[in-house]
Formats: structure tokens, sequence, C-alpha cells
């Protein structure tokens, strides 16, 4: 039977200019529809309007993503029969060693919403743009693909710059379909705009490791039901962490197989390297590491609100101090800029506990199960 605690995960489980100003209908007030379907403060981007049969040109953008000395060409235009294409090559140094995709049908023509679709295509009042920024920050901009009318609805996918030879020039990396619009607030932080005339309604995105997950509200309850009382804190005061601790740990377990993980519905992503995640909102499995097998997740990422306590009752958003007041063994510390990270191993061996720390804040935790 599929483990209780790892189905309790999946509450939290997983996605040119703009119209004229008009009245919202209802309170008078003028409605400012985003200009982009994607926009950030530094942004490249092309974008097409309506019923590609009346599309008279196409929409080129050229950047050079990797910084190879050759661009990489994205084209939005359509076909002999009208359907949608849009294009993107990448370039190559070395002539006919180019690679194309067709991001249109290869994800997007299926994986388009009702509201935005019609006879195949997109619905008339729509927009079509494509727009590459670095989201995670490691100087190679990702390739987003959106579909939207720029008043109640879009769809916006998202693509990884691929160096190798035996994959697809982008790979797919995830989608965000409930928002009118996405802003990209730096710090791999995605706003998905809710409602144009109300700044307040939106979700916030998270885009690391070619992942893209949901911050979700903290549950008051469940965190207050997870407080540390006075007798535990003064008994991990004195005792260096155990094994037994992360190997009790409710959502990592040794015969926790991948069968299992698409059974509970997490989302799959793929590496060319052979590692295999599945994750959701919350926390990540990884498998497919040389040093362990593929009945075991190699490692468990926490990064967002769970409704179990993690080892020694850490939770996103402990200050540093907390934190280390309940482990006072040796630690393997580590410090760049605003961020730091603490390594834990008990004294019995693996499994090992990692904590990663921004500004003082815990934003996420590992447990490895493997080691290199």
């Amino acid at each position: 039977m599929f483990p209780a605690a790892l189905a309790a995960v999946m509450v939290f489980s997983l996605t040119c200019c703009g119209k004229p100003a008009t009245p919202d209908g209802q309170s008078g007030q003028i409605m400012r529809y985003p200009e982009d379907l994607f926009s950030a403060q530094k942004y490249e981007n092309i974008q097409m309007y309506g019923d590609p049969k009346r599309w008279d040109d196409e929409k080129n953008l050229s950047l050079d993503l990797d910084g190879d000395g050759t661009s990489e060409e994205f084209v939005i235009t359509k076909d002999f029969n009208d359907t949608i294409r849009l294009r993107g090559i990448r370039g190559s140094v070395m002539a006919g060693m180019e690679k194309e995709a067709d991001f249109w049908s290869a994800d997007l023509a299926r994986m388009l919403p009702s509201g935005l679709k019609k006879d195949g295509s997109i619905a008339e009042d729509c927009y079509v743009q494509v727009s590459c920024c670095d989201l995670d920050q490691d100087s190679m901009p990702e390739v987003l693909v959106s579909v939207g009318n720029k008043h109640s609805q879009s769809l916006t996918l998202i693509y990884e710059y691929s160096l190798f030879d035996n994959t697809p020039p982008f790979l797919y990396c995830g989608s965000i379909d409930d928002a009118v619009a996405l802003q990209y607030m730096g710090d791999s932080t995605l706003r998905a705009i809710l409602d144009p005339s109300d700044p307040e309604k939106y979700e916030t995105y998270i885009y690391e490791s070619e992942i893209i997950r949901r911050v979700l509200p903290e549950n008051a309850a469940v965190k207050a039901a997870n407080e540390s009382t006075p007798e535990e804190l003064g008994r991990w005061k004195t005792t260096p962490l155990l094994q037994s601790e992360l190997q009790d740990f409710e959502l990592l377990h040794e015969d926790w197989t991948e069968e299992q993980m698409m059974t509970a519905g997490l989302n799959q992503r793929l590496y060319p390297s052979g590692f295999r995640v599945y994750y959701n909102d919350s926390v990540n499995y990884q498998y497919g590491s040389p040093y362990g097998n593929d009945r075991t997740p190699d490692t468990l990422t926490v990064y967002g609100p769970i409704d179990i306590a993690g080892p020694r009752k850490i939770s996103i958003g402990d200050t540093f101090e907390e934190v280390l007041a309940k482990f006072p063994q040796e630690q393997d510390a580590s410090e760049l800029n605003d961020t730091k990270r603490i390594t834990l191993v008990p004294a019995e061996g693996l499994p090992f506990l990692q904590i990663d720390f921004k500004n003082d804040k815990l934003t996420e935790y590992r447990i490895y199960m493997i080691s290199d």
C-alpha cells in the first residue's frame, strides 16, 4: 500500500501593445491591461496578435543565449495552412549543426486551455509571445512561450536551453496557467497576476534547478502544532543528531520507488545526465545517482510548507539561530553573500542532513540517503 505520509504531501501538489484601457463594467474604474504576457526588468520578446490567418508578416528575435558568439533565433510565423509556427533555433559555430524546435506543435497546441483556443488554433483575441529572460541567474536565459488575452487568462511554458546534442535544443521545464500575465521579480521569483485591476491579487512562483513551483501560504495551525516544546529544546541542545531521526522522517523511506512517486501524481523531470526528479510545490525526490539504486530516493528536498514537522521540528522560515540551537554537534558550514548552508552527519553515518538559509531564514533542507 502507498505510504500515507507521502499521500499527505499531495495536499500541496501541482502550472506589441496591450489592448486599450476600458471600464471594467462593475466599479466604473479603468482596467489597465498588461502590455506583455511576460515582463521583467531585463528581457527580450516578440509577439503577434489575433487570428493567424490575418498575419501578414513574421516576428523575429536573435539572441546569443549561451555566449558562444552565434545567436539563437526565435520566430513567430505561420505555414501555408495558416498553422502557427513558434520556431526556436539553436545556433552553432559549425555550419549545419543548428537544431530547431517548434514550441507550438511540441507542447503548446495540446496544453492550451479551451478559453484560449479556437478550431485548433488560438482565439481571435489572443496574443502569442516568445520571451528570453534569465530566471535563475545562471547567465543563460530561459525561453518563455506564452498565449493569452491579457484580460482573463494566459498559459506560459518555460524552457531551458540545452547544450546536449542528444536532446531537443530547448527542454520543457513547466508551465503556469492560472494568471493573466507574469512578472519576473528577480531572485528566481515570478509573480502571476490574477486580476489586472487589483495588483494585490497574485500568486508567487519560484524557478530553480529547472523546476517551477508555486509558493504556498503558510498554514498557521500546522506550524503551531509543530512548535518545539521546552523539553524537546532542552534535550536537543545537548544531543547530537541521531541517524534514527532521519531514518524515521515520515516523508523519506528506503522502499519508496519511482512507481510510487508516479502513482502519487508528482510531476516528473528527466535530465540528460540520467537523474529523475519527482516534485510538487513543497518537496522533490531525486533518483538516478550512480551511487544509489532505482528503488530508493537519493535525496529528499523540502522547500515549501508541509503538514509534517521536519527533523527536530525545523520548518521553512525558521531563523538561523533557531535551527542552530537544535543541533549542538560539529557542523560543516559554508557562507556566500546572503546564503548559508550547514551539513549535519550523524555519528552512525548515512543518511545526513543539509540545511540552506537565505538572509538568515531557512529556505530548504535536504536529506541524503547516499554519498558520493
